[in-house]
């Protein structure tokens, strides 16, 4: 038997904008406070909006006042000034009610569920040799970067299991690996392997990375090998790969489910109140009554995407759907 350990980064929660970092001038402070606070509000609110939606649609949201009645709370961790700069460090949690209602009105597709957990290796080559999990700050540093995205990357916390297959390439030709393999021993279809390649000058920068079985690879240039860089171009990776990840959740062809229900009722008032948090609940597409009874209610829910995401999505309208048996029951909070 292997035990296999992940580090894994969670939020607590996906509508909380968490240790998100605002830089101004100590002047600006000094001068007017209450509006350096709308304005680290409206930075927090852009990010919770680009959050959730694909690329190209987070600028047809207005910021105006629905930054004001989508947060719910704003708390200042920590503030610090330095010689030229002030800096806050802060937690918004936003209202999300509020943020699906914008949403809706502008009738922009978003996503507001956590990716499956994605292989992530980080790899450094130098003078030809691969140097994997020795360079712990790099891991560190990509999941310091990542704790506000819906992109849930986990590292693997020891030796790879298959650490063979990364001796045997020829690694002038790295960019031909396939991680198919790799990823599915550890239980997992996604993956990310990230290259930093110091014998190279340009391009040095490598990614493949695999999202619902479709396959891309993409390079970036470090100007430098410093932390500095590094930590820019992981932030801009980790914002290209969110923004592809959730175009594909939204724009691809989703694999449809189904799964019958049985709930008992006590009047029928129960029946049209399951059918209602159904109805509002994303992801389900269709739901087809088979047997209404006095007592028993048995439906068919045609739904989109993983099982687990139904679930959550179900549980938020007060629903709970388990397994007993052979049959699941559905039943109201």
């Amino acid at each position: 038997m292997f035990l296999v350990c992940f580090v894994i980064n969670a939020n607590s929660s996906i509508y909380t904008v968490d240790n998100f970092k605002y830089t101004t001038n100590f002047q600006s402070v000094k001068k007017n406070r209450p509006s350096v606070i709308e304005k680290i509000k409206i930075d927090a609110f852009k990010t919770i909006v680009s959050r959730f939606l694909i690329k190209g649609d987070t600028d047809k949201v207005n910021v105006g006042s629905n930054y004001q009645k989508t947060i719910k709370s704003f708390n200042i961790l920590d503030e610090n000034k330095n010689n030229k700069t002030y800096d806050f460090l802060v937690k918004v949690e936003f209202d999300q009610d509020q943020l699906k209602k914008i949403f809706n009105e502008k009738n922009l597709k978003f996503i507001d569920f956590k990716s499956k957990p994605i292989l992530t290796l980080i790899v450094k080559k130098s003078k030809n040799n691969f140097f994997l999990w020795e360079n712990d700050s790099l891991n560190n540093l990509w999941t310091e970067i990542n704790q506000n995205d819906l992109l849930s990357f986990v590292i693997p916390s020891g030796d790879l299991k298959d650490r063979g297959l990364f001796n045997d390439i020829d690694l002038k030709f790295y960019e031909l690996i396939s991680l198919d393999k790799l990823s599915k021993n550890y239980g997992l279809n996604d993956y990310l392997f990230l290259v930093i390649d110091e014998d190279r000058q340009a391009d040095n920068l490598y990614i493949k990375y695999s999202f619902n079985n479709l396959k891309f690879n993409k390079k970036y240039t470090l100007k430098t090998f410093q932390e500095s860089s590094i930590k820019d171009i992981f932030k801009t990776i980790q914002n290209d790969l969110g923004f592809t990840w959730k175009e594909i959740q939204i724009l691809t062809p989703k694999k449809q489910n189904e799964i019958k229900f049985i709930a008992n009722l006590e009047n029928l008032n129960d029946y049209l109140l399951i059918k209602k948090k159904i109805k509002i609940t994303q992801n389900i597409n269709t739901i087809e009554d088979k047997m209404v009874s006095s007592k028993k209610y048995e439906g068919l829910i045609n739904f989109s995407g993983d099982l687990d995401s139904l679930l959550d999505k179900l549980n938020e309208n007060n629903v709970v759907l388990e397994k007993k048996n052979e049959n699941w029951i559905l039943k109201i909070k």
